[in-house]
């Protein structure tokens, strides 16, 4: 079984990615509102909240962990490596491809993550501190997510938009959009490419946990429309 950490439903973007992969056939999924969002949060304690959350995978049977969250793979994935006896998979900002790629880049993502990058003549860096937020409270409702986009983000165009925070794909195309970017980019694809498979099972199950309050029905439709 695959366990995955996010603080909110960004991580079902992960999810779901792993699930088209198939990694796995059962993935129990931690969402960790009580701390909810990391990305403003000091590093040790998105270190002890995601902790506390793998110790629980795991003790449900959980043999991988995956942190479908930029923020906690920066900051907790190495300590979690050390401290469990289970693999700890993560997730960052797909700067390498975009750049690659050529032309003008932005990169956005939490404060948390967004200190760990440096904007340059190539790389606009916007911290979000709010967006994801707004996404747990009011997804798929998007006319408040829109608001504070329009407001916070840079108008561009841009050749490469980075998503660096998990979040933000469910609202991806908006993103796109506001940005005038050309290209798109998030290390989801990747991570589930980076993953060893696990003996095929009938069908998928997922279980959801949680540590504070969560709409489980919520998120299980949010699943389906982005497995659909």
């Amino acid at each position: 079984m695959v366990g995955i950490i996010d603080s909110g439903m960004g991580g079902l973007t992960t999810l779901s990615a792993l699930c088209k992969a198939k990694v796995d056939h059962a993935y129990c999924y931690y969402a960790d509102t009580r701390h909810a969002p990391y990305g403003n949060l000091p590093a040790h304690a998105i270190i002890e909240a995601a902790q506390e959350a793998a110790e629980s995978l795991v003790a449900r049977g959980a043999d991988r962990i995956v942190l479908a969250c930029n923020t906690a793979t920066i900051a907790a994935k190495e300590h979690l490596a050390a401290a469990l006896a289970v693999p700890i998979y993560g997730v960052t900002p797909a700067l390498y491809d975009a750049q690659r790629s050529g032309g003008k880049t932005l990169l956005i993502a939490t404060a948390y993550t967004a200190a760990h990058y440096k904007s340059d003549a190539l790389l606009d860096v916007v911290a979000l501190p709010r967006l994801a937020q707004l996404i747990d409270a009011h997804y798929p409702h998007l006319a408040p997510i829109e608001d504070y986009c329009r407001r916070a983000l840079p108008a561009g165009p841009y050749d490469n938009l980075v998503i660096g925070c998990t979040h933000y794909l469910l609202v991806r195309s908006l993103l796109a959009a506001l940005t005038q970017a050309t290209r798109t980019f998030d290390a989801n694809e990747a991570l589930a490419a980076s993953l060893s498979k696990a003996p095929a099972g009938r069908g998928i199950s997922v279980d959801i946990l949680a540590s504070g309050k969560v709409d489980c029905e919520r998120y299980l439709r949010v699943l389906r429309e982005l497995l659909a």
